[in-house]
């Protein structure tokens, strides 16, 4: 797994299916990362099965689709919604190690279906916008950030979504097999860096 190389002592702790955990330190820091392969569904039924006593906090690492000329291809985007201390923290990590990201809030909204794409940047023209999320009515038909965030506060986990856009609707653009997971394993550095500040503060 791409996102694991970034840990020290890492262990693969448990595989079944496309549900690959791996567990380790960062910077003295004791971090699991969990790929299910599976959508929205197979994260929240996850983090329902683990023992909560075991979890903090939750940095998601996704991708996300923008309608908006600002937030252009490679834009790393940090949702709000989750911990603002985190969201902070995540803000203190990313100019430390000079990563341009942006804010923006996100827009919840219940229903089977949608105008345009879940996890997608819209503008509303004046500058402002958001992060269109989709609560679930069922666990088959909500998106990962609003579900994620969702469960987080229904169980007292600080959560995060740092999402890269790999495809801009408004400039036709999508990005490249490639390049997608080069973006990833930066976004995961960002994610490291923001939980290893907890502990350890501005290195």
């Amino acid at each position: 797994m791409l996102v694991a190389h970034h840990l020290e002592y890492s262990k693969l702790v448990h595989e079944k299916g496309e549900l690959v955990v791996y567990s380790g330190s960062y910077k003295q820091t004791s971090v699991a990362v969990v790929s299910t392969g599976l959508g929205c569904c197979g994260v929240i039924d996850f983090f329902s099965e683990t023992e909560k006593a075991c979890l903090s906090e939750i940095i998601y690492i996704g991708e996300c689709a923008s309608y908006s000329k600002e937030h252009t291809l490679r834009s790393v985007v940090l949702a709000e919604g989750g911990d603002l201390p985190l969201l902070e923290r995540a803000l203190k990590a990313a100019s430390v190690y000079n990563i341009p990201v942006s804010t923006l809030p996100v827009i919840f909204h219940c229903g089977k279906a949608a105008a345009i794409a879940n996890n997608a940047i819209i503008d509303d023209g004046s500058g402002a916008g958001g992060i269109v999320c989709r609560v679930a009515v069922s666990s088959a038909n909500g998106d990962i950030v609003g579900d994620i965030y969702s469960w987080a506060k229904n169980n007292d986990v600080a959560a995060l979504s740092v999402l890269t856009v790999t495809e801009n609707i408004a400039t036709a653009e999508i990005m490249e097999d490639h390049e997608r997971h080069s973006r990833l394993y930066n976004a995961a550095h960002l994610a490291f860096e923001t939980t290893a500040l907890e502990v350890n503060g501005l290195q």
